[in-house]
């Protein structure tokens, strides 16, 4: 019995013991997870701290960087204003410049604005001597015309003709482009005769030999073709 109780003694020793290294190892294992989570959650902080320090630098350095971009924008704006400026005023001064050359020096005159121009006075000057070159050809063409001899019949002569004295009275009468008034002047003889380049033969060409005659021969003379007609 005794021995049976030493044997169990020793198993509960050695029981206990690994009991007690079994309690040992796992509050080792656990101080040392709990170990590792602070180092843990103390290494996030500090990573958070250095990101969130980071991103303020970040921030600041953008902010200020955008800030210079828009100082030097603005003053690139002002230079170009000012540049434009610069040359707006200098065209201005040498385009007065130019107006003061041909700007017309008079004084003021309200009669002026109703006056005829220059340009309007040579025109009517140009016309008046144009009217006055042109009354003076005319003068000389109707003197240079009463000069020369006077070519054609004279009242006499026209009246002397047998055949005008007939017409005239025909005329005079209402007559003249009747059928009647034809007849009569057919049948009055020429005072002259036409010349003989102008006379036309009565007879039929004679053909040359070697040629063949004309078919027809045809009458021109315009008094012979009327009395026919009838």
């Amino acid at each position: 019995m005794e021995k049976e109780r030493e044997i169990q003694g020793r198993e509960e020793r050695r029981r206990h013991k690994i009991k007690s290294k079994i309690q040992t190892r796992k509050e080792t294992e656990l101080r040392k997870k709990a170990e590792f989570e602070t180092a843990e959650r103390l290494r996030l902080e500090e990573l958070r701290r250095s990101f969130d320090r980071q991103r303020r630098q970040d921030t600041r350095r953008l902010e200020k960087q955008a800030k210079t971009q828009i100082r030097e924008l603005k003053i690139r704006q002002q230079e170009a204003s000012e540049k434009a400026t610069r040359q707006a005023e200098a065209r201005e001064a040498h385009l007065e410049a130019i107006r003061a050359k041909v700007r017309p020096m008079v004084s003021s005159n309200p009669n002026r604005v109703l006056a005829d121009t220059e340009s309007w006075r040579s025109y009517l000057e140009a016309t008046v001597e144009t009217q006055k070159e042109s009354k003076a050809r005319n003068s000389l063409n109707l003197s240079n015309l009463f000069e020369k001899p006077i070519t054609t019949f004279t009242n006499e002569q026209l009246l002397h003709d047998r055949r005008t004295r007939i017409t005239t009275a025909l005329f005079e009468a209402g007559l003249l482009n009747t059928n009647y008034a034809r007849n009569i002047l057919e049948q009055v003889p020429r005072s002259r005769q036409p010349p003989l380049l102008l006379q036309v033969s009565q007879t039929a060409p004679t053909s040359r030999p070697g040629r063949r005659p004309p078919l027809y021969f045809q009458e021109t003379d315009i008094f012979h073709v009327k009395q026919m007609s009838k």
